[in-house]
């Protein structure tokens, strides 16, 4: 989906942004984490979400398959059991409107169940004239996102309003959830995000929320 932005003449150090917003995403299936490791004889309950095209979760059926039912085993009531010890992959599908969506994960079958914790990375970029730069973690603590930004982050102090977002976005504010706006411009802080679980979001995003403008924005990928 394609639109017009008008922006009005912004007074000096104000947010400048392009003027024309793609706000389309391609279609996601996420499975949520399973632990490193299942143990053998083990019942676990599957879930995966699905993203549409602007990056919302919408509700739609899931068939699971495994690649070796002799190892890890799918049930008609979207559980998973641990068979026999080995490895296999485990497949999530969903038919919407005629696109197939998937994804696909490895299972670990073993004598005990072994659960690391959940982190992934990331490089804030700018996609403006305003420097926003550094890496980042993010780790799943609880019920809560921990976003752990480096000491190599630096952001333009000339930056009003800068706010910063978690998303499956990266192109607009619609359906992003506001973290908090921007008070450390360089070196290494954390945001919390209460009640968040880490496959729900796809990118870090940073708006000058006065202007409605993107300034930058960080991929969130595996470690």
């Amino acid at each position: 989906m394609k639109h017009l932005l008008f922006l009005p003449v912004l007074a000096l150090g104000a947010c400048i942004g392009t003027d024309l917003i793609d706000d389309s995403v391609p279609r996601e299936l996420r499975i949520l984490a399973l632990p490193d490791t299942i143990a053998f004889g083990d019942t676990v309950d599957l879930s995966a979400t699905y993203f549409n095209e602007i990056g919302r979760e919408e509700g739609v059926d899931i068939l699971w398959t495994s690649a070796d039912p002799s190892v890890f085993r799918v049930t008609d009531r979207g559980q998973g059991i641990a068979v026999a010890t080995g490895s296999t992959t485990l497949r999530a599908e969903a038919n919407v409107a005629g696109q197939t969506v998937s994804e696909e994960t490895g299972v670990v079958v073993g004598r005990q169940t072994v659960t690391t914790v959940q982190t992934r990375k990331g490089t804030i970029r700018t996609t403006s004239s305003y420097k926003l730069t550094g890496d980042f973690t993010i780790t799943q603590e609880g019920a809560n996102l921990l976003v752990e930004v480096a000491a190599d982050y630096e952001a333009s102090t000339a930056l009003p309003g800068l706010y910063v977002y978690i998303t499956n976005n990266p192109s607009t504010t619609n359906g992003a959830r506001e973290i908090e706006r921007v008070e450390t411009f360089k070196g290494a802080h954390s945001y919390l995000i209460e009640n968040a679980r880490l496959g729900d979001y796809s990118h870090l995003l940073y708006f000058c929320k006065p202007f409605s403008v993107k300034v930058g924005d960080g991929k969130i990928e595996e470690q």
